[in-house]
């Protein structure tokens, strides 16, 4: 038999290494280095570490007692960190045979379990054939590393060359003449929820999802005010949130392309805080700022802000995994073996849990702007039409019609509270889009538009505001309705424009109701 030595061990080593390391590298792609934060790498990273540590761990110890049993010097460290790199495999090969063997023979095999018994079969035939299939093998892992590594480093290389050639910021200038202000005789707190994806009667009705009736019946006495033909400033969540929180457009057809997500929705709140149109607002009208994030958002508390971000996110027997690490992991057998396990990774819904925290520490006694991301009606549709959980939908229009009308009860339970302990406060329900995949309908390109630029809108504000500012139909002049009715504000309303957005890249200017 070979000996195992120091030489050989250490060369195994950097072998394993190298292989471990292919996944995280792969996820360092130009395109996911645009939306994730310097952060959210180094958690991925930590978080690889002490797993490496467990299967160095594993591998020595499954090596002793080889040796003392049978005999053989074995070295298992590469194998176990490509088995560990395999995994990430593993949801392209699940979905491969579910699309072209599952279907055929119509059931369901246990993939993820016929994995892990691969991985155990074949650590066994290492063992019995020994050492020299041993060699042998790390010199394949060692040359398939090298080749993954090798056609993964010139796109990276290439995309921070460009990054670092591009980094022009359209600001808005807040003038002085904006921040003037009316007096306001009552200074009223300002509840914006965005309910992502949610589409107005327009294109809800005709998808026999809700009539128009029905939701004017569901807010009748909420005091919201339904505003029809309303639409999203911008086709995606980060550029749509952005438009809010900026109280205008940021992104134009002659502006360039965002190099990354930094300057985007979510990133932007740290990384560009003193560059936020809406924080300089609130500082002059003396109200703070509350955010609730939706499921795949973490809020860092900060002096700008206060956090809604407890364990309340989160329903009764979930795990709530940090969705840096949950992206990064998505691929491999681990969410499937987390929802075996635990009802809902993470909660869609926020109405109920900032009720709740309404209820256990009241209204805040002084003025705010609250943000609150609700993540229903998007898919995916994992709740009835009464707000349980499911994800038993046959059809994408039936889920989505059932978190709708989900969607439309929250509203009316989130009204029934606040009217009564908030009664004066403002309260905007919004979609930041609408529905981008039209249910595999054919569709005309205009059709397709108003399904991805048509929103819900319905907002409570005195009669007084809306005579004096008018109707806002887009997300951008509700904010400023909102800046304008609350803190008595000068904001004009801008054209009403949804500018369909892809990736990064250029915008596309429409005026869907003309």
């Amino acid at each position: 038999m070979i000996n195992v030595n120091l030489t050989s061990r250490i060369s195994s080593t950097v072998i394993g290494i190298l292989i471990y390391f292919v996944p995280f590298f792969t996820y360092l792609s130009p395109h996911n280095l645009k939306q994730i934060s310097g952060s959210a790498v180094a958690e991925i990273f930590l978080s690889l570490i002490a797993i490496l540590v467990v299967i160095f761990i594993i591998s020595f110890s499954i090596e002793i007692i080889i040796k003392r049993f049978f005999k053989k010097n074995i070295i298992l460290f590469p194998l176990l960190c490509f088995a560990f790199y395999l995994n990430f495999l593993y949801t392209p090969f699940f979905e491969f045979f579910q699309e072209y063997i599952f279907t055929t023979f119509n059931f369901i095999a246990p993939i993820g379990i016929g994995i892990f018994i691969f991985f155990e079969l074949f650590c066994l035939i290492i063992i019995i054939l020994g050492a020299k299939f041993n060699i042998f093998s790390n010199r394949v892992i060692l040359i398939f590393s090298i080749l993954m590594l090798a056609q993964l480093f010139l796109p990276l290389a290439s995309y921070l060359f460009e990054k670092n050639l591009n980094k022009t910021l359209i600001v808005p200038i807040v003038s002085e003449k904006n921040l003037v202000q009316d007096e306001v005789l009552i200074k009223r707190n300002v509840y914006y929820i965005i309910m992502d994806a949610m589409m107005g009667a327009e294109t809800v009705e005709p998808l026999n999802v809700a009539t128009k009736k029905e939701i004017i019946d569901i807010l009748s006495n909420t005091g919201l005010t339904l505003i029809d033909k309303s639409l999203s400033s911008y086709s995606e969540t980060k550029f749509a949130i952005k438009a809010i929180m900026f109280a205008d457009y940021h992104k134009i057809p002659s502006s360039q392309a965002y190099s990354d997500h930094s300057n985007l929705f979510p990133d932007m709140l740290y990384n560009i805080q003193n560059k936020i149109p809406l924080f300089t607002y609130l500082k002059k009208a003396n109200s703070s700022f509350v955010w609730m994030p939706g499921k795949d958002i973490d809020c860092i508390p900060t002096i700008r802000w206060t956090c809604i971000n407890s364990s309340n996110n989160s329903q009764n027997g979930s795990l709530n995994l940090s969705i840096n690490l949950w992206n990064f992991y998505s691929t491999t057998p681990l969410p499937k073996i987390l929802k075996r396990f635990f009802n809902d990774i993470r909660s869609q819904d926020t109405i109920g849990p900032f009720l709740e925290y309404i209820d256990n520490n009241g209204i805040p006694k002084t003025p705010f702007f609250a943000y609150i991301q609700n993540n229903i009606p998007h898919p995916p549709h994992l709740v009835t039409t009464e707000c349980n959980p499911t994800n038993n939908f046959n059809t994408e229009i039936k889920g989505y019609k059932a978190s709708y009308q989900c969607a439309l009860m929250s509203i009316q339970k989130f009204m029934e509270k606040i009217n009564h302990l908030d009664p004066e406060a403002i309260v905007i329900f919004q979609g930041d889009h609408g529905m981008n995949r039209m249910f595999n309908m054919e569709l005309t390109t205009k059709e397709k538009y108003l399904f991805s630029g048509n929103i819900f809108n319905a907002i409570k504000a005195p009669e007084i505001c809306f005579k004096k500012y008018g109707f806002p139909k887009t997300t951008v002049n509700t904010a400023r309705f909102a800046l304008n009715c609350a803190y008595g504000f000068k904001l004009p309303f801008r054209e009403d424009i949804h500018y369909i957005s892809k990736d990064y890249g250029k915008v596309t200017e429409l005026k869907i109701y003309q």
